[in-house]
């Protein structure tokens, strides 16, 4: 009897660690008790680097709650600081190694306090970071990479700013432009003459546009939206192409600019639709001048 109630002591005992270890605060997450987070690693590779402070760091970052997304999935560079508080993402990305995949679940009312100067707006629902580690880059190395980035866009560049003047003199051929260009480059085409007032500098003007790359590619248009474009004239609202020839037309008149970069976008090009070193098309209607 006295051997059967030891064995039911020890039973007893196995069964309250094991219930101790699954009904754990997060299921599944384990706990870091110096940082106070839980974690949960998908791929965890223990032999490859992990991240140290001052280091540069490319990774896969999602946040969410148990129900939303908060920040969909995205690719982020960021630095390895001293963390800002216990527990925060810079600590989280310390744990993980080149190539792991985790979750992290954060101090959301921290991260919320420093970064938002917010409350946490989740009430009690815990703060989840999904995580994947790209790549480690000392600092010396993240120059090194921008130096290589710098000089291959530099080179691309090279290649727009050589390519304008022949992709220019190949649409005024094509489309047999005649008239000469203004000291400045631009080409101004008369389509439909207007009979209302003369535009000035510091005019109010209403009208309607449409922008386009030389291949005729629109890449803005005033008549989709059915509203006039609206702007004071030689204010540095508008491109400094599409200012001078507003200075040529008046009202009622319709006119066909074609804009070298220098007037237009330059080499930093626009929005990602229009290159670097691109010469552009409008047409232009002129509704109202005041």
């Amino acid at each position: 009897m006295k051997n059967y109630s030891k064995f039911l002591s020890f039973a007893l005992i196995a069964i309250m660690v094991v219930s101790a270890t699954s009904c754990s605060k997060h299921k599944g997450f384990k706990r870091d008790r110096k940082e106070d987070f839980y974690y949960k690693f998908y791929v965890e590779n223990k032999d490859a680097d992990q991240p140290e402070e001052g280091d540069i760091v490319d990774f896969k970052l999602t946040v969410r709650t148990n129900d939303s997304i908060i920040v969909s999935t995205f690719p982020t560079r960021d630095q390895i600081v001293e963390s800002i508080f216990k527990g925060d993402l810079y600590a989280a990305l310390r744990k993980m190694h080149v190539g792991d995949s985790a979750s992290f679940i954060l101090n959301g009312d921290s991260i919320f306090h420093y970064f938002f100067g917010q409350n946490y707006p989740f009430d009690t629902e815990p703060l989840y970071f999904d995580i994947k580690l790209d790549k480690i880059m000392t600092m010396d190395e993240f120059e090194e990479d921008q130096a290589e980035r710098r000089k291959e866009y530099e080179e691309i560049l090279e290649v727009f700013k050589n390519s304008e003047d022949s992709l220019l003199t190949n649409y005024l051929t094509e489309n047999k432009v005649t008239v000469k260009p203004s000291s400045t480059g631009l080409y101004y085409i008369k389509m439909t003459p207007g009979k209302g007032k003369k535009i000035k500098e510091g005019s109010h003007v209403s009208l309607h546009y449409t922008g386009s790359l030389l291949d005729g590619t629109i890449f803005d248009s005033s008549y989709p939206r059915e509203k006039p474009f609206e702007l004071e004239v030689g204010k540095g609202q508008v491109i400094p192409g599409f200012d001078e020839a507003l200075l040529l037309m008046q009202e009622g008149e319709k006119a066909k600019i074609i804009i070298p970069s220098k007037l237009a976008y330059g080499e930093r090009g626009a929005g990602g639709v229009i290159p670097p070193y691109t010469p552009i098309v409008f047409e232009i209607e002129v509704l109202d001048v005041e």
